[in-house]
């Protein structure tokens, strides 16, 4: 059923920078990540990631598991 799948999940509308630093020290949680592309133009608020440095150092200080989408870049 999937009520029961999702009976855990907790979605967040804020600052994928805060998110992320918020985040860090919690081992028990997975974050999925789908960024924009670089060069990309939206008005989302993960627009606010045009720092990727920055969004791969805090990916990488996760505690938990972390799951990114990605994309050819070719």
């Amino acid at each position: 059923m999937l009520a029961q799948r999702l009976k855990y999940v907790q979605l967040e509308c804020i600052a994928a920078e805060a998110l992320l630093e918020e985040t860090q020290e919690r081992s028990y949680i997975t974050i999925y990540c789908d960024p924009p592309y670089r060069g990309s133009v939206t008005d989302s608020y993960l627009a606010q990631i045009n720092d990727y440095q920055r969004f791969l150092e805090l990916l990488t200080a996760q505690q938990g598991a972390v799951a990114v989408s990605g994309y050819s870049n070719t």
